[in-house]
């Protein structure tokens, strides 16, 4: 019997734990329902980061270049962000165009119009739209590239405002 009460005490586990037998050890608990609520959340997180270390790198990348280059005009070009839907109506009317690159460098060197530079962190993935319109810039006569860092984003700026960008052999 004293066992039997003994049992009672040690058996039930906390509700965070589960186990097949009484004498495994306790495993973690898995959420087995609906986890999309929890994934959503958990990748706008992740996006809100990837979106900070993009400014980040970014800011430093605009300022460096206007130190260097202080006749050069560099532009940003604010297209992304959370926006409500009447927000996004407003601005597709004033002209903002999906798949803008994030900087443009407005200075005609080496046979091109002009520079673009799109921002992305080491793991950052290019849209479809970001894609078919780093192909048609630079179909029609501007370079444009991507960046992983401020100190990519310079050398890209760099190597263009002395005419030997090594981005230019990927026009098409």
């Amino acid at each position: 019997m004293a066992e039997n009460s003994l049992d009672r005490i040690l058996l039930p586990r906390h509700r965070l734990f589960a186990t097949t037998k009484p004498t495994e050890a306790p495993l973690p608990f898995v959420f087995q329902g609906n986890c999309t609520a929890i994934v959503c959340k958990i990748r706008r997180m992740v996006a809100r980061l990837r979106k900070s270390i993009e400014h980040t790198e970014q800011v430093k990348l605009v300022q460096r270049v206007r130190a260097f280059y202080p006749d050069v005009i560099i532009a940003a070009i604010p297209n992304g962000g959370d926006r409500t839907a009447s927000e996004r109506v407003r601005l597709h009317q004033e002209g903002v165009l999906a798949g803008m690159p994030d900087l443009c460098v407005l200075e005609a060197c080496g046979g091109f119009h002009g520079l673009f530079v799109e921002m992305k962190t080491a793991t950052g993935q290019q849209s479809k739209e970001q894609k078919a319109l780093q192909l048609h810039l630079n179909n029609n006569g501007y370079l444009c590239a991507v960046a992983r860092s401020a100190q990519e984003g310079f050398e890209i700026i760099k190597g263009y405002l002395n005419g030997e960008s090594k981005h230019a052999s990927r026009m098409g």
